[in-house]
């Protein structure tokens, strides 16, 4: 923050300018920033005093007031600071004076009075591209706290424009935290934009006039941005890359962020118990440097306790909502589906209603599409628990695909779990085949997604899972093969209560060999397994890889082979009849073989520079050609065949099925 110090002090005079440089002098903060905010500050007190007998200093007091606003932290603003704000006499002054005032407990209040603002000072002072850039950093973060993406979205424009036109070190500040603020909120919200694109636009920019805020800040939203798109390495290079910066400045409060955002990383990597010391630490930094809780951090303390069965995990959820609980915020969405999520895993159903409805009345307000998600899911959840299964699948059909348009990979493997439960819930009522297979399809996307993001403990718990289901179908040579996988992966993770699982599964495993029934700990597999779910519940797995697989043909099949619906891609250079026909021999000759056994099973079917996935509905077949097999990929055959269900018997035109999936393909990008 030295360059915009130097800038300011050029525009004082140099009485003033004299008085500033010493006051800064007497701070001792080991913080060199903080010395010059609070030297800034301290001198406007004096100019304030002094303006009492002389009133002449008033552009003065601006402008020292100005250069007090831009060192100052928003977080660490004192309720002294914003009082002495509030005796400057400036409409500029003023909006610094209401964005510090922004707090839990009054988003929309102090929006609404923001927005008043920016007029009042449209009326009262000449708008430089200085104060423009200003405004939009502060809009661009109060609108997107409360979930206004439309409002922000045409910041961004705007904001980029002038970062290729300026050359003033200040403007550079606001526009580059203004584009750090915007990209935020978009990817949080669910917007799907292209990140590396806009990182490798802000870049060079952030180098050049880059302050010591714009400077960590693009690092801490470029780690975010990795680790949203699963690049755990690249995240934590960033993150631990902050931690030595924020340290050598003695910046407690940005430190801890930092600390905080690498402790969601270790997390994603299994590494439960140091995240969990890591997270604490985060936390009483953030409070020490600031008298204030940070609520998301309660809210992911309060996952890793759950996990580590501690009974601080309530507490931790209660206390975040308790923070945001009066205000409409993307914050708060955040934190009620933490908080409801919680309540249901943990099945105390009336505070988990209780919260839901909550939860969707704010959504109804908020209009943001990761939050509507969140409410399907969460219904979906809740009908499941109440032994509503029909409902449930309804709900969580739902998720799972309007998750996969957004690229919302934490909904994404959520909802697979879910659906894996409510159809081994089904098998355990009806004891059919076709349902186990459905949970064996969803567990296995699972696995797929924690394969693709390197996540080792999900892998490792679904491989469990996987171990117990294929065993209950009497295949224990393959539930051994995936226990010594499982085994294998624990020893990476610091959760001695899942390597006391995959010791009692395989022993029970190998005595259903001999007694012919599996049972683990003398209760019902079924009631075993889904306790284990529970644990992937709790796991965080970063959204969408930055990686893209190409669709390169669908076909609706019927069960003589004849394709009902044909879409293919030119480059795919195939006979849609001859293909049709081929796959349904391939899908017919397995099932011949294995029975009953393949029942609505997905089968994955590999070529050297292609795959395809078959998944069976009634009177015929779902075929996904493409580059590569991927969880997603996975997830589109499902949702594919959970649209259009069933072939009817009576002849019907393509445009039947084309209405059914037209929304799917073309996120897919399959129709351009």
């Amino acid at each position: 923050m030295q360059l915009i110090y130097e800038e300011m002090l050029k525009r004082l005079d140099e009485e003033s300018r004299e008085l500033v440089v010493n006051e800064v002098k007497k701070q001792s903060s080991p913080n060199p920033n903080e010395k010059l905010q609070r030297g800034s500050f301290s001198a406007l007190k004096i100019l304030l005093e002094k303006e009492k007998t002389i009133p002449s200093n008033n552009q003065q007091i601006v402008t020292l007031a100005t250069l007090t606003c831009y060192l100052t932290q928003k977080m660490r603003a004192t309720e002294e600071l914003i009082k002495t704000l509030e005796k400057v006499d400036d409409p500029f002054v003023s909006l610094f004076s209401l964005y510090f005032q922004e707090n839990p407990q009054n988003y929309s209040k102090i929006v609404r009075e923001i927005d008043a603002q920016e007029k009042e000072i449209r009326k009262k002072k000449k708008i430089t591209n200085e104060i423009q850039a200003a405004i939009y950093n502060i809009q661009s973060w109060v609108h997107g706290q409360q979930g206004e993406i439309d409002k922000i979205k045409p910041i961004l424009k705007i904001v980029k424009e002038r970062i290729t036109k300026s050359e003033e070190i200040i403007e550079h500040h606001h526009l580059h935290e203004a584009f750090h603020n915007i990209i935020w909120w978009l990817l949080h919200a669910g917007v799907d934009i292209n990140y590396e694109k806009e990182f490798s636009f802000i870049s060079p920019y952030i180098e050049r006039y880059g302050s010591y805020k714009s400077k960590t800040t693009f690092l801490n939203v470029k780690g975010s941005i990795y680790s949203y798109f699963g690049k755990t390495k690249e995240a934590i290079e960033c993150f631990e890359k902050l931690i030595e910066i924020h340290s050598q400045f003695n910046d407690n409060y940005r430190l801890s962020i930092a600390t905080g955002n690498l402790a969601e990383v270790l997390a994603v990597e299994g590494k439960i118990k140091k995240a969990k010391d890591m997270m604490e630490k985060a936390i009483n930094l953030y409070k020490k440097s600031t008298g204030k809780w940070p609520y998301l951090y309660l809210t992911e303390i309060g996952n890793l306790y759950f996990l580590l069965g501690d009974n601080r995990a309530e507490e931790s959820f209660l206390a975040a909502y308790e923070i945001q609980k009066n205000e409409k915020s993307m914050h708060k969405a955040f934190i009620l589906f933490e908080l409801v999520h919680y309540y249901l895993r943990v099945e105390k159903i009336a505070e988990a209603k209780r919260y839901l409805k909550e939860l969707k009345s704010l959504a109804r307000e908020l209009e943001v599409p990761s939050i509507n998600i969140r409410v399907d899911y969460l219904r979906g959840f809740l009908e499941m628990l109440q032994h509503n299964l029909t409902s449930a699948i309804s709900f969580l059909h739902s998720a799972l695909e309007n998750a996969s348009l957004i690229n919302d990979t934490e909904l994404i493997l959520y909802s697979n779990i879910q659906l894996a439960v409510a159809y081994l819930i089904y098998y355990r009522l009806l004891e059919t085949q076709e349902n186990l297979n459905l949970a064996l399809n969803y567990c296995e996307t699972v696995k797929q997604l924690a394969v693709e993001y390197k996540h080792n403990q999900l892998l490792a718990v679904s491989y469990l899972v996987n171990a117990v289901l294929v065993a209950i179908d009497g295949d224990t040579e393959t539930a051994f093969n995936l226990l010594l996988e499982a085994r294998k992966i624990g020893e990476e993770i610091e959760l001695d209560a899942l390597k006391k699982d995959i010791d009692e599964v395989e022993k029970n495993i190998r005595l259903s060999e001999k007694t012919g029934t599996l049972q683990i700990k003398k209760q019902n597999v079924i009631d075993y397994i889904l306790p284990q779910f529970k644990s992937l519940l709790s796991l965080k797995v970063e959204s969408s890889k930055n990686h893209e697989t190409e669709i390169l043909g669908v076909l609706v099949i019927s069960e003589s082979g004849v394709p009902v619906y044909s879409n293919l891609k030119e480059k795919l250079k195939a006979n849609d009849i001859l293909l049709s026909g081929l796959l349904m021999a391939i899908n017919q000759l397995a099932e011949s073989i294995t029975g009953d056994k393949e029942i609505r099973r997905l089968k994955d079917v590999f070529y050297e520079d292609f795959t395809i996935s078959l998944q069976a509905i009634k009177n015929g077949i779902i075929a996904v050609i493409a580059s590569e097999m991927s969880s997603e990929i996975r997830i589109w055959t499902l949702s594919l065949a959970e649209r259009i269900k069933e072939i009817p018997r009576a002849p019907v035109k393509p445009q039947f099925y084309e209405k059914n999936i037209k929304e799917i393909l073309e996120y897919t990008g399959f129709n351009k």
